[in-house]
């Protein structure tokens, strides 16, 4: 099962709409974090790892669990504007905020620099 950006952000917002089943997510999402190594998208394996360091970062107490909804939501919902190293705006992802942005550097796919844009 490789799990694609369309697919992870479903699961992630039915999980949101209904946080009652945040363990079946998490189950879910383990097997999905595995895979999105395995993925030729790099866009997937950007996401799968920010949703990780969220559950991470609330696991380890440096936010709550009101926070980490907030977080996830918007990392479903948020476009992205990434940057390269020297600081250079390469994609913006506003029209299609289901889609993460991403900078290929040589062989490693890498998502460097990226920040949410508020509408």
């Amino acid at each position: 099962m490789v799990t694609s950006l369309k697919e992870l952000k479903s699961r992630l917002g039915e999980f949101l709409a209904n946080p009652e089943v945040e363990s079946e997510f998490r189950v879910w999402f383990a097997e999905a974090l595995r895979d999105a190594h395995k993925s030729t998208d790099s866009a997937v394996e950007a996401l799968a790892h920010e949703i990780m360091w969220a559950f991470l970062d609330q696991k380890r107490g440096l936010c709550t669990s009101a926070e980490l909804l907030e977080e996830l939501t918007r990392l479903v919902t948020q476009p992205y504007v990434c940057y390269d190293p020297n600081g250079v705006e390469t994609s913006t992802t506003s029209s299609a905020p289901l889609e993460a942005a991403e900078i290929v550097l040589g062989a490693s796919r890498v998502a460097v620099g990226c920040a949410s844009v508020s509408s």
